[in-house]
């Protein structure tokens, strides 16, 4: 009777041992990583940008025309990588556009969509846009992307699960 009272407490904590490493833990710790990076957003006259409007040649800002674009991206002076996409220019008193676009960096890929205002020298407007998706370092990536008021310059805040 001994034995078999063994026999069976030796299965019911087995079974409870195999449950609890097929579930991840009693205490389960999602592990998770944050990255903030500043970076400046180049120009379509920069070497290496390719950019195109498709729609009103005569009024690249009209209505409705989109700019795809290929643009270099820098942090501290150094390249660090490029943004590639597309921006649909909105109606002219929003200054605004809505973009789809990702930012190709060197250990894989964030994609961000949403409306940013119209960026220009004298622009003080801010804008953010949600983090979409990623790549390979940036898989499952969230976050946002806020352009900075006044620059170039944008904060994306990442954070992986």
């Amino acid at each position: 009777m001994k034995k078999a009272m063994i026999a069976l407490a030796t299965v019911f904590l087995s079974l409870g041992a195999w449950q609890l490493l097929a579930s991840g833990g009693a205490s389960a710790v999602t592990m998770q990583t944050t990255i903030d990076l500043t970076f400046t957003e180049g120009f379509c006259s920069d070497t290496g940008a390719r950019c195109k409007v498709v729609g009103d040649q005569n009024d690249p800002f009209a209505f409705g025309n989109r700019l795809v674009f290929t643009i270099p991206i820098s942090s501290g002076g150094t390249n660090i990588g490029y943004e590639q996409g597309e921006c649909v220019y909105l109606q002219k008193a929003s200054s605004s556009d809505y973009c789809s676009y990702d930012l190709h960096l060197s250990d894989g890929v964030v994609s961000v969509q949403g409306t940013l205002p119209t960026t220009s020298t004298k622009n003080e407007r801010t804008g953010k846009v949600p983090v979409t998706g990623g790549t390979r370092a940036y898989l499952g990536a969230y976050g946002t992307l806020q352009l900075i008021a006044g620059t170039f310059d944008y904060e994306l805040k990442l954070v992986i699960p």
